[in-house]
């Protein structure tokens, strides 16, 4: 595009990205000991931070201002037509496949994720941490609201910055403010303004911040000449990416502090990745080929994995994952050259691919009010889940609210036959 500053693409980067979509991959499939891969959400946003913030700062310095309208056109080609697709074909199987209940409350969050707000909607439900948490279908949108919300404000507040003197201090005084803020938060000392801390903290952008800051102060980091250096800090950030992973659980207060683990390590990769032979485990073609399909796969996963456990009602087994796993490729394929990559060279066709599915969805989303009768007579032929009506244990000391925890049973009314009456599920929680 005409005035738009070249970018040299480092594929470390793609491969930073591979690691991060294959930690929430292995987490959303309940695969043992990988019970902090949601930490992977945590690196996309260092690697959002550090991109956005020197695709701004380089048009800025050689230009002397920002195209708004430019670099909005490219965000929304990147990024709407690949998440329409998947919110429609998510319709269409939630209208045949969700209960009643679950169907309204997709409706609303089906709303929300077309206009960037998901990440309101689920707190205001309930939560992450939410037992129910994972039988949501659209609960992975909340990232990507809060990183379009990180779009909208984050260009203007470069242009601001880049006026002073030391741009780079006020840049980390912002994600100081923003860990602050954190911090106060966790330890109650925000004078009872939020009623569930935890989970606002994880939800809402401002207090995502820091990681974005955390990735975008590498813009401004020299390189380091020392090839120990450089190695060094490759295997710290290794190190601290893959503890995150294998020992963050439920438990861990995120975000708070403890984020700063896998953010930093993040960053050290960024930071010391193009100079380093230990890098080539994630800087090579392969790693490289799974960070540019890694938005389709984050898109398509989730929703994959939820609506199998609705039509299944039973916790994952190793062929379940394994075939899950081999779905999402095809999946994620299909999604990535038929739709993100078609849609994302022409600002013409995407705009109208933009509009016409966004005409769609408001359709679709209208007619929601008719879906559940269908839904439960299709339940009721079908006995495939529990009916609208079934309740939930109460829980009882150390069972299932969060991640990783004793199973959930399910109390169910009298099954039809040849029903079991009730299942099991892990209480986990979607990123």
């Amino acid at each position: 595009m005409p005035g738009a500053p070249k970018i040299n693409y480092r594929q470390d980067i793609d491969g930073l990205r591979a690691i991060a979509v294959l930690a929430v991959l292995i987490f959303h499939l309940d695969v043992p000991g990988f019970a902090g891969g949601f930490v992977g959400v945590d690196i996309f946003f260092v690697i959002s931070g550090y991109l956005i913030t020197r695709i701004i700062r380089d048009e800025i310095v050689q230009t002397g201002t920002i195209s708004f309208r430019r670099f909005y056109l490219r965000r929304s080609r990147r990024l709407l037509p690949a998440m329409f697709t998947v919110l429609l074909a998510s319709a269409v199987v939630a209208a045949f496949i969700l209960p009643p209940a679950a169907l309204m409350s997709f409706a609303g969050s089906l709303a929300a994720s077309v206009v960037s707000a998901s990440n309101f909607w689920f707190w205001s439900e309930a939560g992450y941490f939410d037992t129910s948490a994972h039988l949501k279908p659209l609960l992975h949108t909340w990232s990507l609201a809060v990183e379009e919300q990180f779009y909208l404000v984050w260009p203007l507040t470069l242009l601001a910055v880049l006026r002073f003197r030391s741009p780079l201090a006020w840049v980390v005084g912002i994600g100081v403010v923003s860990l602050a803020a954190n911090i106060i938060v966790v330890h109650g000392l925000d004078l009872g303004l939020f009623a569930d801390g935890r989970t606002t903290i994880f939800f809402w952008a401002p207090f995502r911040i820091f990681e974005f800051v955390i990735g975008a102060a590498m813009v401004w980091a020299g390189a380091a000449r020392s090839r120990f250096l450089n190695e060094s800090l490759v295997a710290v950030g290794l190190l601290a990416i893959g503890y995150s992973v294998l020992a963050f659980n439920d438990a861990t207060v995120f975000l708070s502090t403890s984020a700063l683990v896998p953010c930093l390590g993040a960053a050290l990769l960024i930071y010391a990745a193009p100079r380093s032979y230990l890098a080539l485990c994630f800087n090579n073609r392969a790693a490289a080929g799974i960070g540019l399909v890694s938005y389709s796969l984050y898109l398509v996963h989730w929703p994959l994995i939820v609506f199998y456990r609705h039509i299944t009602g039973a916790p994952l087994d190793n062929l379940d994952r394994l075939g899950l796993a081999a779905a999402c490729a095809v999946l994620t394929l299909a999604l990535y050259y038929g739709v993100e990559q078609r849609f994302r060279r022409s600002s013409q066709s995407s705009m109208k691919f933009i509009a016409a599915t966004a005409t769609v969805g408001v359709v679709l989303f209208a007619e929601f009010d008719d879906a559940p009768a269908v839904n439960n007579h299709k339940m009721a032929a079908h006995h495939r889940i529990p009916p609208p009506h079934s309740t939930i244990a109460p829980p009882t000391a150390g069972d299932c609210s969060t991640i990783g925890g004793p199973p959930l049973v399910i109390e169910m009314p009298p099954p039809p036959p040849g029903h079991t009456g009730k299942f099991s599920e892990t209480a986990l929680d979607a990123v």
